[in-house]
């Protein structure tokens, strides 16, 4: 990948980026069009449907113009013949526009977001947008991430005091794994040796009559005879 071509994009574009890898393992980043000129590329490939020359034209058009690699996009010689196309093609595919896969795609991309909706990023954003309607979600994304949680904040306070929250956005604690100890590892060892030595009959019988527990104390049992010396 042109490390320099993706962060000159990503200074210069501020928009999202998309990666194609050819098959001679050449990386093409490009951008999307808006839902407008989209829709307009669209019909002007409708229009010239039948027509190969002009649809060559249409294709090189949309890959000159959202392939943030300008040198490749227009100077390149080594470009394969087909590529334009084929770059513009998934230009088009990722914007909607391919009428083909339309509602296949669209159900994939819904899916893809509602599942990002519940996450804490998501929630601030759209909590800033809810209650300071002069911001949309285009223009919180352009907040740094700490003036992102500045102005959630005080979103955050005018739903308080109007009582429509009772507290703050919080994290979820997530259970930590209890540290392996000697000890408890020793407790578990002594813990299943009697459950293992329970009476025939009884309530372990039916666990201690599998192979593949008789098979771990027999392991546990060469353990204690070498903490004791043999």
């Amino acid at each position: 990948m042109s490390f320099v071509t993706a962060l000159e994009a990503v200074r210069k574009l501020n928009k999202d980026l998309y990666l194609v890898t050819l098959p001679d393992e050449t990386d093409v980043i490009f951008t999307l069009p808006s839902l407008k000129q989209a829709s307009q590329y669209a019909q002007l490939l409708s229009t010239a449907d039948g027509n190969s020359s002009l649809q060559n034209i249409i294709y090189n058009h949309i890959f000159e113009e959202y392939v943030a690699d300008k040198y490749l996009a227009v100077h390149d010689e080594s470009v394969a013949a087909g590529i334009p196309e084929t770059i513009a093609k998934v230009i088009m595919y990722l914007s909607g526009a391919d009428d083909s896969v339309f509602q296949e795609y669209t159900e994939t991309l819904l899916e893809v977001f509602r599942g990002q909706t519940s996450n804490v990023l998501s929630t601030m954003k759209r909590t800033i947008c809810q209650v300071f309607s002069g911001y949309k979600i285009s223009d919180v994304e352009n907040l740094s991430y700490q003036e992102l949680v500045r102005v959630y904040v005080e979103a955050e306070k005018v739903l308080l005091e109007q009582g429509i929250i009772e507290e703050g956005l919080k994290f979820k604690e997530q259970e930590k794994p209890k540290p392996f100890t000697i000890e408890s590892a020793i407790r578990q060892d002594s813990k299943d040796y009697r459950q293992f030595d329970a009476p025939e009959g009884g309530p372990q019988d039916r666990l201690t009559n599998d192979p593949a527990y008789k098979a771990k104390m027999e392991e546990f049992r060469i353990k204690q005879r070498l903490r004791e010396g043999g």
